[in-house]
């Protein structure tokens, strides 16, 4: 990858993308309880089944462009790399895991999934997302293990034969069904987007992100995984291969920002920043709009579309103002727990 590419603007679609997924996230957290049957509302479900397999499979394929645009390509040394994601990953996810923990003690009569905080918990939390406090902090755990192969990625990508050993080793793993139980450190998670992180590298190695800058392109993408998730049919047959229906999704939204970079390179540029803290502590204001203000008023139908809304823009910009009383803060460590610019 040569620096200047990005330099000259086309980095634009990289935040782009990721301020898009960031909203699928927040749509894809959004739980309004259905009065009348006990469950999420259907569209609800359906929104989420969709951009289910867009969101994550882009934020893995983003951190794995950046990691060889800011790391693998300009030769970090192994100890600075660990030095810095020490820091900018390990220190944060620890700090979430406690302010989960205590949020699950002063919250616990409210929460969806109540349960007893013990110091035996509070221990396993750090170990394990599904079950615990915060269970969204397993991006994180994947992203850490990810990012600990470092000198791996750095030994793949010299030679084209490593690279494509090593990608079809990863999509084969994909394909096997994984029964292991034991999910230490969301192990299976890493396991299952280490195809896309991989593919983040080399699409910087060898800028594959080029093929998708047509402007026909996202409509094309866009209306066949549309067609393929509508179609029950072709939904069937979908799952045969899960993996390569994320890639197409992935590769829509892709052509989706480096389109809008070309038309507008600084869109979203108020959350563009802080799509870190608003995938950490968005979640939580999500949740107090359903559990509190949601299910206090009795879950009127004729207000679910309006909480809808208000559901997805909590988590958005709560966090955002969260992260501006922070940023106001002079503290360091208080900005590295964060995830903030210290």
């Amino acid at each position: 990858m040569q620096a200047t590419d990005l330099q000259k603007g086309h980095i634009h679609w990289i935040a782009i993308a990721q301020a898009v997924a960031i909203v699928m996230v927040l749509m894809y957290h959004v739980r309004l309880l259905n009065a009348t049957t006990g469950e999420n509302y259907l569209f609800i479900d359906q929104i989420c089944g969709f951009v289910g397999h867009i969101h994550m499979p882009t934020f893995f394929l983003v951190s794995g462009f950046l990691l060889y645009y800011s790391r693998i390509s300009q030769c970090v040394k192994l100890q600075a790399l660990y030095k810095d994601k020490a820091l900018r990953l390990l220190l944060p996810f620890a700090f979430c895991t406690i302010l989960g923990n205590v949020a699950q003690l002063v919250f616990n009569g409210f929460v969806k999934h109540p349960h007893e905080v013990t110091p035996e918990s509070f221990v396993q939390s750090f170990f394990f997302a599904e079950g615990y406090p915060w269970p969204h902090r397993w991006f994180l755990m994947a992203l850490i293990l990810m990012m600990v192969l470092y000198p791996l990625y750095r030994y793949i990508v010299d030679t084209k034969t490593r690279i494509w050993l090593f990608l079809l080793l990863l999509v084969a793993i994909r394909l096997v069904p994984c029964n292991v139980d034991v999910n230490v450190f969301s192990f299976r998670l890493f396991v299952y987007y280490q195809p896309f992180f991989f593919l983040g590298i080399i699409s910087c190695k060898y800028r594959l992100w080029q093929y998708l800058a047509h402007w026909s392109l996202p409509f094309v993408l866009w209306a066949l995984a549309l067609a393929l998730y509508i179609i029950p049919r072709a939904w069937n047959a979908v799952q045969y291969c899960v993996l390569a229906y994320e890639l197409l999704c992935v590769s829509a939204l892709v052509a989706t920002a480096l389109l809008l970079s070309r038309w507008r390179p600084m869109l979203f540029s108020s959350i563009r920043g802080y799509v870190y803290q608003i995938y950490i502590f968005g979640v939580a204001f999500q949740a107090f709009v359903e559990l509190i203000l949601w299910q206090r008023l009795g879950c009127p139908d004729f207000l679910v579309l309006p909480f809808y809304v208000v559901n997805v823009l909590a988590g958005l910009f709560l966090p955002l103002l969260v992260c501006k009383v922070a940023e106001k803060i002079p503290s360091r460590i208080l900005h590295l727990c964060m995830g903030l610019r210290a």
